[in-house]
């Protein structure tokens, strides 16, 4: 374990001075306890690892590196009220029985959400709302819509592994489905990476819609996404 450069206030002289230094801890242990009972623990055997002052571990690091699969959450802090991030609506009106597709990569700024000189969180907690809505005349019994939406890891690509944020799935029940308008809404919450470009924070995500045994009448139906920022990971 090493610590490298760093800067610090000289309260004394109220100057700023450089500290250059390497300290290895090898074998050795280091441990902090409060009034309370609560310990900080630092050792080549547990890493970093706090306990309550029952001996309960609240909170720990992993006992390896990041594997190259994953990537570091953070500690989660909330927002008092959710900010809204971005809307995406797939809509048709034509006389199609059925279509299906994925947006292209849509990259999402939070920047206006989060105070202006945070530069590290690493994930965003989001509030989702996924809807889908088909006319009347577009259904009949079995007729069916989904909307759902992918996150991913890396800024903008389209050719990387996109991880499941929420979705909705609404299918017409009766035979009479035509003399209504069908609609359905599903709000659920997530947790999507943070994905920076030129100083910036990005959700980036992509929806997927898909609508199956409509009639062949003119009529409209859509599926939409909603994100809302409730709170990151730094």
């Amino acid at each position: 374990m090493g610590f490298t450069v760093k800067r610090f206030k000289d309260y004394i002289y109220n100057e700023l001075n450089n500290e250059s230094r390497t300290r290895h801890m090898n074998d050795r242990a280091i441990q902090f306890e409060d009034a309370e009972g609560r310990k900080i623990k630092i050792s080549p055997d547990e890493g970093v690892q706090v306990e309550d002052s029952a001996g309960t571990i609240i909170h720990d690091t992993p006992d390896c590196i990041v594997a190259a699969d994953m990537s570091y959450g953070g500690h989660t802090y909330f927002k008092d009220a959710p900010n809204y991030i971005d809307y995406t609506v797939q809509s048709w009106v034509n006389g199609d029985v059925g279509i299906s597709g994925y947006t292209s990569v849509i990259t999402a700024v939070i920047s206006s959400a989060i105070p202006s000189d945070l530069t590290n969180i690493n994930a965003a907690l989001l509030s989702v709302s996924h809807s889908v809505s088909m006319a009347g005349s577009k259904t009949k019994e079995a007729s069916y819509g989904k909307s759902l939406s992918f996150f991913s890891k890396n800024y903008g690509s389209s050719g990387t592994i996109y991880n499941f944020m929420g979705g909705v799935y609404l299918r017409a029940p009766t035979l009479d489905a035509h003399n209504a308008r069908e609609r359905n809404e599903v709000w659920s919450q997530c947790v999507a990476p943070i994905t920076w470009s030129s100083g910036y924070p990005y959700i980036t995500y992509n929806h997927y819609a898909e609508f199956g045994n409509m009639t062949t009448q003119l009529s409209d139906y859509s599926a939409t996404v909603t994100l809302y920022l409730q709170g990151f990971l730094v």
